[in-house]
């Protein structure tokens, strides 16, 4: 790999392609990222991917919202990135009702999202 730098280019403010020291640092096409996002459908994942780190987003805001099991349980989950056996395990309960006490965060961490994305009026 070469130790090539663009912003030390006498060329860049005319520059349009790649130059040969350029190209030898991008990945061939068959081997880029994209082309492997395309091939296997992970513009669709990347949505997805997204949208859900926009819905963690809003329920970490709200989250001063949860007591109790709901919120140990939303924290171990969200902010230690633990499955729900693992959490189980840990506070000595069912899965089950690891899985019960998570739903009814997100639900309600639902509501409160809501009532903040409601049209004020004046």
């Amino acid at each position: 790999m070469s130790a090539f730098d663009c912003n030390n280019c006498p060329l860049k403010p005319r520059c349009t392609a790649p130059c040969a020291a350029v190209k030898e640092l991008l990945p061939a096409p068959e081997r880029g990222v994209l082309h492997a996002l395309r091939r296997k459908g992970g513009f669709r994942a990347a949505r997805r991917i997204r949208q859900r780190m926009r819905e963690t987003r809003i329920m970490l805001e709200h989250r001063d919202q949860l007591k109790g099991l709901q919120r140990v349980v939303f924290d171990l989950t969200y902010n230690e990135g633990l499955g729900q056996r693992e959490i189980a395990q840990r506070l000595g309960i069912h899965r089950r009702t690891v899985g019960c006490a998570l739903e009814a965060a997100r639900r309600r961490l639902g509501r409160y999202a809501m009532q903040d994305n409601r049209p004020r009026r004046r």
